[in-house]
């Protein structure tokens, strides 16, 4: 009699087991059949809109791929970890909602310059340096983790938006004089934000130079000892 209670229990504890993961099999396809409906819907409005033209769908792939700063992002980087192609369609389409409108505009413009063949314009450099900064009228210490003649990456943790204008002071490589400069925010990831300077003279633009001389002298001097 013990016997049979057993194997009543067993197959009842299995028949509920099989229950509740059909019951969530059929969520997840709820779910994924949602975020395709969504994904189909963002991507109707940006074609509608004029922003996105037949064809030009893998331009945002190859655009999301290269912002390996976001951890969802940096998995398609990963060698142990191979995704699917819907995997990868969810992790892409979750970084494009979050981004804002000004953003999605301005990383769907790198992306038309990228399947032009267009460069950036100026180098980026590694520049690990203590910068201070204002926006509107708050002040902020962060790092600076790279900079070239057009612009330079803040490493931070604070919720800026872009278009947000800035007061920059930072070293020189030698230590030996304050160099200030203003910009605007042109990007916004989740652990920091990409910046344009804003150059107001010639005789600030001959100082940019001046000092991106300076770092890439610095940094020769570096690999050299």
């Amino acid at each position: 009699m013990l016997y049979h209670i057993v194997i009543m229990v067993i197959f009842a504890v299995l028949a509920y087991t099989v229950v509740v993961l059909f019951r969530k099999f059929a969520i997840i396809q709820k779910r994924r059949k949602e975020r395709q409906l969504k994904e189909s819907e963002f991507i109707n409005k940006l074609v509608s809109e004029g922003d996105l033209k037949s064809g030009q769908l893998s331009g945002i792939y190859d655009f999301v791929e290269d912002r390996t700063n976001n951890k969802d992002v940096f998995k398609l980087k990963t060698p142990d970890n191979e995704l699917g192609r819907d995997e990868i369609r969810a992790l892409i389409f979750k970084e494009i909602n979050r981004m804002s409108d000004a953003e999605i505009r301005q990383y769907y413009q790198e992306v038309q310059e990228k399947q032009h063949g267009k460069s950036r314009k100026h180098d980026r450099k590694d520049f690990f340096m203590i910068v201070d900064y204002s926006v509107n009228d708050k002040y902020y210490r962060d790092f600076i983790q790279d900079i070239s003649e057009s612009g330079v990456f803040i490493k931070t943790s604070q919720p800026f938006s872009v278009g947000q204008k800035i007061q920059m002071t930072f070293m020189s490589p030698d230590y030996q004089k304050p160099f200030k400069i203003k910009g605007e925010i042109v990007r916004v990831h989740t652990d920091g934000a990409g910046l344009k300077f804003i150059i107001e003279s010639q005789v600030q633009e001959a100082a940019l130079k001046n000092f991106m001389s300076n770092i890439q002298i610095d940094t020769i001097g570096t690999q050299s000892r």
